[in-house]
């Protein structure tokens, strides 16, 4: 029995399909996670929604963002958890597919879906560090008007 010159290509490219797949899981790092019963969403999603959410924003139409935590200008000691919770205005984070994306030094780092409203950021390098949040639309695309602060982490 022979091997057809088409059969070799689809195997090539689902081995290629699953070394990526499994490079790209294998290489990620969770930097928060959920701290009151709700979810994140998973990293796989995390990874496709990071490269939505780098493209244009749309207008907010009246929807609101404000952190509660922590505060502008707040210390922490380095390996110190922070709690980073949101509050939403005429924006229902437990309709299907509203979420918000948690951004720290420019870099997105979790999206957080289910009614979520607050995460925990783990073990950030002393210095300084901008906090921001956008809220995002089950089409994926962001809000343009966030939240931000700058916190220290100290040694």
């Amino acid at each position: 029995m022979s091997i057809q010159p088409l059969s070799i290509k689809k195997i090539v490219l689902a081995a290629l399909i699953l070394l990526l797949a499994a490079f790209s899981l294998t290489a990620c790092q969770p930097a928060a996670s959920e701290t009151d019963g709700e979810h994140e969403m998973d990293h796989e999603h995390e990874m496709d929604h990071e490269d939505d959410a780098a493209g244009a924003r749309v207008p907010n139409e009246g929807a609101v963002v404000r952190i509660l935590t922590p505060t502008d200008g707040a210390t922490f000691k380095m390996g110190e958890d922070i709690v980073v919770e949101v509050e939403t205005e005429n924006f229902d984070l437990n309709a299907e597919g509203n979420h918000w994306h948690l951004y720290v030094d420019g870099s997105v780092l979790s999206m957080l879906a289910g009614g979520a409203t607050k995460t925990v950021l783990h073990d950030l390098e002393p210095g300084d560090h901008e906090i921001e949040v956008y809220l995002g639309l089950p089409s994926h695309e962001e809000l343009e008007e966030g939240a931000s602060l700058t916190i220290t982490v100290t040694e």
